[in-house]
């Protein structure tokens, strides 16, 4: 295998492939991973938080789902290296090193540090060109009455209807209701 391999290969070098596979495949994990943590952030943002305020809370709700995550691919590529195949052990040290430094190092410190940095921009530079959500206020819709009375309320509406379809001998009208 390529880490406990006696004899290296005779050239010393990386396979040209390697790097252009690993780095496709990590954009996407790091991507996918970070699209999460940032949809949170902006859902706590909607919710009323203030944009520090939504990357803490964000990365409290998110943080572990991620580094379990990148725990995962790490051991999922990390089975690679037991292969005899020079490139894919290549592959696999570099998609195993890429997952660890994305998910422990760019989701959990980079990230929200570059966002508290953008706080500090006038405006709201994190969310731009996004407006910020309007603000909170008291709910104007009524609530519900008890269902005591909706039982009533729908009866009384199906008596009202049974009788304006009817005429005043019992007998169904013809005419459709306008």
């Amino acid at each position: 295998p390529f880490l406990t391999s006696p004899d290296p290969p005779a050239h010393h070098a990386m396979y040209w492939m390697t790097p252009c596979i690993a780095f496709s495949i990590l954009v996407g994990l790091g991507l996918d991973y970070d699209v999460f943590f940032m949809e949170s952030v902006v859902e706590h943002f909607d919710a009323g938080y203030s944009s520090r305020e939504a990357v803490v809370e964000a990365l409290r709700h998110t943080g572990t789902i991620i580094c379990v995550a990148g725990v995962i691919m790490f051991l999922a590529f990390g089975s690679l290296l037991i292969g005899a195949s020079p490139m894919i052990n290549q592959l696999a040290f570099h998609l195993c090193v890429g997952v660890l430094i994305d998910c422990f190092v760019t989701t959990k410190v980079i990230i929200p540090c570059a966002m508290a940095m953008l706080d500090l921009l006038p405006g709201n530079a994190n969310f731009w060109p996004r407006k910020p959500p309007p603000a909170l206020t008291e709910p104007t819709v009524e609530p519900l009455p008890p269902l005591r009375r909706l039982g009533s309320l729908r009866n009384s509406l199906s008596d009202n209807a049974r009788r304006s379809a009817m005429s005043p001998h019992g007998v169904r009208s013809m005419q459709s209701p306008a």
